[in-house]
């Protein structure tokens, strides 16, 4: 057997312990609001949609809506339209999009993007 070949997964098994030690180390260091994003990130097809091909027009996702949740997913800025400052329940929308996801007004956030 060639020292050099990976028949037993070796190189596979040692790369995803190291991310998994990177993520933990990421999760530990973050904020609270942060934590739970990065552990729902870790989540069984909490990414699917990124692969995920539109049987039909109707179940496409337009532009922004991609660019709002990739924006959520990668911790940045959600580029909020300039009339959405303040949600139907009276609170003022945080750019990070944590009022989104949890006000229950909103209906998830939807009737807070609504002009």
């Amino acid at each position: 057997s060639d020292v050099l070949s990976d028949s037993n997964g070796l190189q596979r098994r040692l790369t995803e312990s190291f991310y998994k030690a990177q993520a933990n180390k990421m999760i530990e260091n973050a904020n609270n609001q942060d934590s739970a994003r990065l552990r729902s990130l870790r989540g069984k097809g909490a990414g699917a949609w990124l692969d995920a091909i539109p049987s039909s027009q109707k179940f496409a996702l337009s532009s922004s809506i991609c660019v709002l949740a990739a924006s959520l997913r990668l911790g940045l800025p959600m580029p909020l339209p300039h009339w959405a400052t303040q949600c139907d329940c009276g609170k003022s929308l945080d750019c990070e999009g944590y009022h989104l996801l949890t006000c229950k007004t909103g209906r998830g956030g939807r009737a807070c993007l609504v002009p």
